[in-house]
């Protein structure tokens, strides 16, 4: 009975595979939403920043509208936090960004878009943040896991160096500073 079952639920998975192969590709039009989840690296570098590649847990929510078969706008929150030698820290962005699928049946993508970055880093007495305002590129693999829902692995880079700075505690000591987020994962992404 148990070789049986297995038999039958290979078929039922070779056949429900090739029915969603044999469908039409998405048409990218409506909303759509993206939860990610992955690895990412953080830096800030500044006059008196340390400026090293900090690794830690990674994560982003998009939203959004398809405007035409090969295109997609929304809205991106990303997220990252590592804590390392008694210092927590954390980078937040927020960005608007577009999404464009080079071929109709194409399950790649290229991202663009500009956003705020904002990095904070605290060790329970002393809090420093740094932002910055600039683009964000990236590129990603839909594979499709259900009619209307893909997994898809992405690489993200976001760089702010515009209109930014560095605050002590609240005050502002520098009005320069570059924050960057580089994110490697996997989208939960639904059309």
């Amino acid at each position: 009975m148990p070789r049986l079952a297995v038999v039958l639920g290979c078929a039922a998975a070779l056949m429900l595979a090739s029915e969603l192969s044999a469908q039409r590709p998405p048409t990218r039009t409506g909303f759509w939403y993206a939860f990610g989840l992955g690895h990412g690296w953080a830096r800030v570098s500044c006059d008196i920043c340390k400026a090293d590649h900090r690794p830690g847990l990674s994560a982003h929510v998009r939203l959004g509208g398809g405007v035409s078969r090969s295109m997609l706008v929304g809205a991106e929150m990303a997220g990252w936090r590592t804590s390392a030698s008694g210092v927590d820290q954390t980078l937040a962005a927020l960005s608007a960004a577009a999404f464009w699928y080079p071929g109709r049946r194409s399950p790649l993508y290229l991202k663009g878009g500009v956003g705020l970055l904002t990095h904070r880093a605290e060790d329970g007495t002393d809090v420093i943040t740094s932002t910055g305002l600039g683009p964000q590129l990236g590129i990603g693999y839909e594979l499709r896991i259900a009619r209307n829902l893909f997994l898809a692995p992405y690489f993200n880079v976001a760089y702010g160096s515009l209109a930014g700075g560095v605050k002590f505690n609240g005050a502002e000591i520098l009005d320069q500073a570059t924050v960057i987020l580089a994110q490697l994962g996997v989208a939960l992404t639904g059309h």
